[in-house]
């Protein structure tokens, strides 16, 4: 029946932009798994976001992009970000986020 990758399309959206499916699904299964993954999370892939500082943490100030959507942890959304200044991605609880000014 299903005969290799097809296209995620959301209704009145076009192609989805999720990148846990990177716009390709295998089954339906896998599609509600990524929209309910899009459902649980405040911040969108490709927003830009502060990572709040504390005294552990050696990262950069400044706007970091939300580039992955990850799942939760003990029920706390979790993401892939990356500042510009750097060139390896970190993974941040949503707790951690604030918008960008």
């Amino acid at each position: 029946m299903f005969k290799g990758p097809r296209r995620c399309v959301h209704p009145g959206s076009g192609v989805c932009a999720a990148t846990a499916c990177q716009g390709l699904i295998a089954t339906t299964s896998s599609h509600a798994k990524t929209k309910d993954l899009m459902l649980t999370h405040k911040f969108k892939i490709g927003e830009l976001v502060r990572l709040k500082q504390t005294p552990a943490t050696s990262a950069p100030r400044g706007p970091y992009e939300i580039v992955r959507l990850l799942p939760p942890d003990s029920d706390v959304p979790l993401y892939r970000i990356k500042h510009k200044a750097e060139n390896h991605e970190r993974v941040a609880k949503e707790i951690e986020l604030s918008r960008h000014a």
